[in-house]
């Protein structure tokens, strides 16, 4: 089972050159041949609370709310709607592998004596460990591939799904326009001082304002960005 989840993932991950490689199909795979049928039989819940403890490092809460403020809801989001539906394209089997990671990511620690398991460990460690992956230090260790992976999956998705204005970020069914809902809760969009969507109001008048303007063919020389 695993085999073929690792082909999805390796498929999906080449295509999408947006998403920089810190891993290889054959570490993953030397990893998963080896402990595959213990992490696919792994308690459930392991990967969205190993996603949630990564998003609050990557987004924590300070004068606004970060990723934890809207979890565990942002977890299962970020897993089962982000990396399954626009990260994997729908493929089947990939987002096992990936969750297989995440457990993966919470024993390795004890595994190669570098200290509890992540989700165990106190909040500096848990920084420190997550530098580590990220950084590639377990190579000697064996788990190079299989921890960049993880940590990558924690690094991007984590701001992806929340800076996409999470809980608000979804269009209403059979509208034109995405009306973002208000919110007593700053969330991604006002963070980033992001107006969000553009409305019918605002079509309108850019509309009205460049209907009937002259367009001259050919290239603009004066235009610095050609």
């Amino acid at each position: 089972m695993w085999r073929e989840a690792l082909r999805t993932v390796d498929l999906e991950f080449s295509r999408r050159s947006f998403l920089k490689r810190t891993w290889t199909a054959a570490g993953l795979a030397a990893y998963f041949e080896r402990s595959g049928p213990e992490l696919f039989a792994a308690a459930e819940d392991i990967p969205y609370r190993v996603m949630g403890a990564m998003g609050d490092l990557v987004i924590p809460v300070d004068e606004d709310p970060g990723y934890r403020t809207f979890d565990p809801e942002i977890s299962r989001y970020a897993l089962d709607g982000f990396v399954q539906h626009v990260v994997l394209a729908g493929a089947r089997g990939g987002l096992d592998l990936v969750k297989g990671a995440l457990t993966a990511m919470n024993d390795a620690p004890v595994e190669v004596d570098y200290g509890p398991r992540f989700l165990d460990m106190r909040l500096g460690q848990r920084e420190q460990y997550f530098t580590d992956c990220l950084a590639g230090n377990f190579e000697n260790d064996g788990y190079g591939d299989l921890l960049g992976f993880a940590s990558f999956i924690g690094l991007f998705v984590s701001k992806a799904v929340f800076f996409s204005n999470f809980p608000n970020h979804l269009a209403n069914e059979g509208e034109e326009f995405q009306i973002v809902k208000a919110s007593s809760i700053r969330t991604g969009f006002d963070i980033m001082g992001f107006r969000g969507p553009i409305g019918k109001k605002e079509e309108d008048a850019l509309r009205e304002k460049f209907l009937g303007i002259e367009v001259l063919p050919g290239i603009d020389r004066s235009n610095p960005f050609l």
